[in-house]
């Protein structure tokens, strides 16, 4: 959808539900998944629009928006947390796309050749960083994939749970963790780490991101709509994929 047609459907909706289109200069506000950080901020850069980021893990940002934070767009990596903030304030929820997937991977601060349940049986000490898994997706996925390879209860005193992904694969980068649990897109553009594997599939929900369009004050930000419709343009695809997502087909 273009930009013109984004702004005719913004001023059919203010005829419709009392929303008025906001000023198109004023800067965007956008809370974003941690993992989409250094991405998302090169696609804005490519649109030339130059939003208020901020990020966090999925969970935060949708509580604090739900507690009145002001934001334009909140893009999700859980499902059921961009469910969750559409139930608590659907009222301002102007629109959504399910754009991007993901997967998990197990990380290493030195050089691995073992298996990840020879890692992770292992009687040494040693620290596995992850998400914290009561709020954070990719936490959650974490405690996911580790129950269905059998090693959750092995590893519970073992496991550095942290404020988002981005901050567990901090604790590997710096050797304050052994091990890291965090998205494949981290895993490919961090350094100062080492891949060992990706983790199944199946061991987990899947991992898609959600975005939603937000109103404030019953405006539409029509920055915040250019960026939104063009999240999944062919020039966002080309950097979702250099930066290690996969973007899905609309």
């Amino acid at each position: 959808m273009t930009l013109f047609n984004s702004k005719i459907i913004a001023v059919i909706a203010s005829f419709i539900g009392g929303i008025s289109v906001a000023k198109a200069e004023t800067p965007p506000t956008v809370f974003a998944a941690a993992s989409l950080t250094a991405a998302l901020d090169e696609i804005a850069q490519s649109k030339k629009i130059k939003p208020q980021f901020s990020f966090a893990s999925s969970g935060a940002l949708a509580r604090q928006i739900a507690s009145g934070a002001p934001a334009d767009i909140f893009i999700s990596a859980n499902i059921k947390w961009a469910d969750w903030l559409k139930t608590t304030t659907s009222d301002i929820i102007v629109n959504e796309k399910t754009f991007l997937s993901n997967s998990l991977a197990v990380v290493s601060y030195q050089p691995q050749t073992q298996t990840i349940k020879k890692l992770f049986q292992n009687e040494n000490d040693f620290f596995v960083a992850i998400g914290d898994p009561t709020h954070t997706p990719a936490g959650i996925y974490a405690k996911q994939s580790l129950e269905y390879l059998n090693l959750w209860k092995e590893l519970t005193n073992k496991l550095a749970p942290s404020s988002n992904v981005r901050a567990a694969l901090y604790l590997v980068q710096s050797g304050a963790a052994d091990y890291g649990i965090v998205y494949k897109s981290d895993a490919l553009n961090a350094q100062n780490i080492h891949l060992v594997d990706i983790l199944p599939k199946n061991s987990h929900e899947p991992i898609l991101y959600q975005a939603l369009l937000l109103k404030q004050d019953n405006q539409i930000n029509a920055k915040a709509t250019s960026l939104f419709d063009n999240l999944s343009d062919t020039d966002a695809i080309t950097i979702w994929k250099k930066f290690g997502f996969q973007p899905l087909k609309n």
